[in-house]
């Protein structure tokens, strides 16, 4: 008979039951047995003739293989049980593996939550420092503000500066400048 790990439960039920149905066979041999060796003793004592010895002789070879049955079922019994206590060892054991890789399951689902969570928290900080960093540029309603700006002021001359050291700089003043170049209606 196999066993495989997912029958771990049925397996032993039906061991448990072959072990039961084991000890019910021996109780009902034992009690044949008995039977049996009351019958013959019964009959020994009803014979009064010479036919009483080959009875006896009869009895006594019944009685001796009834023995010899009820030891050979005592010692199956024995080793059914031995062969219970062994799967039942093996069982405990597979519990506590089965019990010790869930653990192992369990934390490792709550690694993955941290790690998922300082991902989430990394991604939010990464698209803040990219806001940070992303360069200036002027909205249209910018745009327009400075346009209204530069009609105040016709006719003067501006000037615009930058940091030359600084690309991001130079690029937003273009912008700027573009808006006062353009001719404004």
């Amino acid at each position: 008979m196999s066993i495989l790990p997912g029958d771990n439960i049925n397996a032993w039920e039906r061991i448990n039951d072959i072990a039961n149905i084991c000890s019910i066979v021996l109780g009902l041999l034992t009690t044949a047995s008995a039977i049996i060796l009351y019958q013959s003793g019964s009959k020994i004592q009803t014979l009064k003739d010479n036919r009483s010895d080959k009875f006896r002789i009869e009895s006594d070879v019944k009685i001796a293989q009834a023995n010899s049955n009820s030891q050979e079922a005592i010692k199956k019994s024995k080793e059914l049980e031995l062969q219970n206590l062994i799967l039942q060892k093996e069982l405990e054991e597979r519990k506590a593996e089965a019990n010790s890789q869930s653990q192992k399951v369990s934390k490792i689902g709550i690694e993955l939550a941290e790690a998922k969570t300082s991902q989430a928290i990394a991604e939010k900080e990464l698209l803040a420092m990219q806001d940070r960093f992303r360069p200036r540029v002027l909205s249209t309603l910018q745009k327009d503000g400075l346009k209204q700006f530069a009609r105040r002021y016709s006719g003067n001359e501006i000037h615009i500066r930058f940091s030359p050291t600084t690309p991001e700089t130079r690029v937003f003043a273009e912008e700027i400048a573009t808006v006062f170049t353009k001719k404004t209606a």
